[in-house]
């Protein structure tokens, strides 16, 4: 059970890692959020007064808003372009969340069979940090040790 005295965590004590082809690619996220894409069911069973509700998961999805010091990432996201473009077997791609809390307990996840989905790269003044804008859509979100 969780300790009601133990501060919530903050954005500090989560970190996003991606993998393209087993190999780490360092993110310098701002912000991101994952979703549940799912299918909300009902069926309706022979006269009951209520239907029996169900929900069908199809897949997760995120949008992260990455800072961009190096072509770093760019580089792994064209290069997976250019596998896709020549019908290639596509590089595999992971994700990982790690979540620090402040009682110094970890949990992570890692999401797994990742597609790298249109991107978006940004610039709104002379002052303000180049952003790249990704979407992910993967199968499995799934609990693994922390570390």
């Amino acid at each position: 059970m969780a300790n009601k005295n133990t501060p919530f965590f903050r954005g500090a004590n989560v970190v996003l890692k991606f993998y393209h082809d087993n190999r780490p690619v360092y993110i310098a996220a701002k912000n991101w959020d994952v979703e549940e894409n799912a299918t909300e069911a009902q069926d309706d069973v022979n006269g009951e007064d209520r239907s029996r509700l169900d929900k069908v998961t199809n897949f997760f999805s995120a949008t992260v808003d990455i800072f961009q010091s190096d072509q770093e990432f760019m580089e792994a996201y064209m290069a997976a372009q250019a596998e896709d473009d020549a019908a290639n077997l596509p590089k595999k791609q992971t994700a990982a969340i790690q979540i620090k809390h402040r009682d110094g307990t970890r949990a992570a996840y890692l999401l797994q069979e990742v597609k790298a989905g249109p991107i978006k790269v940004s610039n709104s003044s002379r002052q303000e940090a180049v952003m790249l804008n990704l979407k992910l859509r993967f199968r499995y979100w799934k609990p693994v040790k922390s570390i």
